[in-house]
C-alpha cells in the first residue's frame, strides 16, 4: 500500500478539499484559461466523488451535515453580530470620556477588526469572538459590569466563541476518524488530494487579491474543519 501523502485525518482531508473545490467554482471561468477541462461540472463531479467517499467509506453524510450545520451557523452568527455590536457600543459610550482606555479595550477585544460588525463574513466574526473569548480578563469584565453592561451578554459572547469553534472545527465528528483505509481507497485518497492540491495552488496564483488567494491554503481549509498541528518536539538539550 502507497503511503498517505495528506496531513490529518482522511475526512478531514476530503472535507478540506470540499472548502478548495466549492472555492474554485467561484473563479472555474479564469481557471478554464488554464486547464480547459476545469468547469463547473468537473469541479461538482469531483465534490461528488467526495461525497460518495464520505458516506460509503467513512459513514458520513457531507450533504446532510453541511446543510444542518449552515442552518445553525447562520443563526448563531447573526446572534454573535447583534452581541458584538451592543458591547461594542456600549464601551464606546461607557469609556467616553478615557479616549485611550476606550480604544485599547475595542482593540485588545477585537472589536475593530471591521469597520461595520452587521456586515462582517464569518471568518471575521470567529475571529473577533475567539478574540473576545482570550483577551477578556475578569478585570475587564468586571469594570464592564460596574459601568452597567449586562453580564449576561458578556456570558452569552463566551458562549457563542465556544459554539462556534465546535460548529467550525466538527470536531466531534473528525476526531472520532478510527477507520483502517484499504490500499485502494488509499491510492484513491492520494488521487484526489494530488489533483486538489493542484487546484488549490494554480488558482492561487493567478489571484491578484491576498484574501482571495488564501481561500485555496490547503492547510487553512484543514484548520476550518478542525486539524491541528502537531505539538513540536523540542530538541534535547545537551
Amino acid at each position: 500500500m502507497s503511503n498517505r501523502k495528506y496531513r490529518g485525518t482522511a475526512i478531514q482531508m476530503l472535507l478540506a478539499l470540499r472548502i478548495i473545490l466549492e472555492n474554485a467554482i467561484s473563479v472555474a471561468d479564469k481557471l478554464k484559461q488554464i486547464r480547459p477541462k476545469w468547469d463547473d461540472a468537473y469541479f461538482q463531479g469531483m465534490i461528488a466523488t467526495i461525497n460518495a467517499i464520505l458516506k460509503n467509506d467513512f459513514g458520513y453524510d457531507a450533504a446532510t451535515a453541511i446543510k444542518e450545520k449552515t442552518e445553525v451557523v447562520l443563526a448563531k452568527e447573526a446572534s454573535a453580530k447583534t452581541l458584538l455590536q451592543q458591547i461594542k457600543m456600549q464601551v464606546e459610550l461607557d469609556f467616553r470620556k478615557d479616549k485611550a482606555k476606550c480604544q485599547r479595550y475595542l482593540v485588545s477585544l477585537g472589536l475593530t477588526l471591521v469597520k461595520h460588525i452587521s456586515v462582517a463574513g464569518q471568518d471575521q466574526i470567529i475571529e473577533m469572538l475567539t478574540t473576545f473569548r482570550k483577551n477578556l480578563t475578569p478585570e475587564m469584565e468586571k469594570e464592564f459590569v460596574d459601568s452597567g453592561m449586562n453580564p449576561q451578554s458578556i456570558a452569552d459572547l463566551k458562549l457563542l466563541a465556544d459554539d462556534f469553534y465546535n460548529l467550525n472545527s466538527e470536531q466531534e465528528v473528525l476526531k472520532s476518524n478510527q477507520k483502517v483505509v484499504s490500499a485502494a481507497l488509499n491510492d484513491k485518497l492520494n488521487d484526489l488530494y494530488d489533483e486538489g492540491i493542484i487546484i488549490a495552488k494554480l488558482a492561487a496564483s493567478m489571484l491578484t487579491d491576498k484574501l482571495d488567494a488564501e481561500k485555496f491554503s490547503f492547510i487553512r481549509a484543514l484548520k476550518q474543519v478542525g486539524y491541528k498541528e502537531p505539538p513540536k518536539k523540542e530538541k534535547p538539550t545537551s
